[in-house]
């Protein structure tokens, strides 16, 4: 949101200042971003969720809410022996317009 203020703040100056100058091919992050933060199913609003839970929830809980709720999101991967992002079941990778961050989950 920032990124797109500023943005768009400066084209609007270089306009009026006759600036020859195309700052609009930006990548769109706004999908990624909706995975993080979408509120209720965002990857964030589920580990909150979680770790309301107290004792009665587990980082494997979180993993299998995000896994169900996100495996078919195109910024989003599971990881495991199984998957071509190897490693630990209880990671998964978040695809950001520069480049697959892999996220290791320890909440509780």
């Amino acid at each position: 949101m920032f990124n797109a203020h500023v943005f768009e703040t400066l084209q609007e100056e270089y306009r009026r200042e006759q600036v020859n100058c195309d700052i609009t091919d930006c990548p769109d992050n706004k999908a990624c971003l909706q995975l993080i933060e979408k509120s209720r199913m965002g990857i964030l609003s589920l580990m909150d969720e979680e770790c309301r839970l107290g004792t009665s929830g587990s980082d494997q809980g979180v993993v299998r809410k995000m896994h169900r709720a996100h495996g078919a999101h195109p910024n989003y991967d599971k990881c495991g022996p199984a998957t071509r992002w190897r490693g630990s079941d209880m990671d998964f990778v978040v695809h950001h317009y520069a480049g697959a961050i892999r996220c290791v989950l320890a909440l509780l």
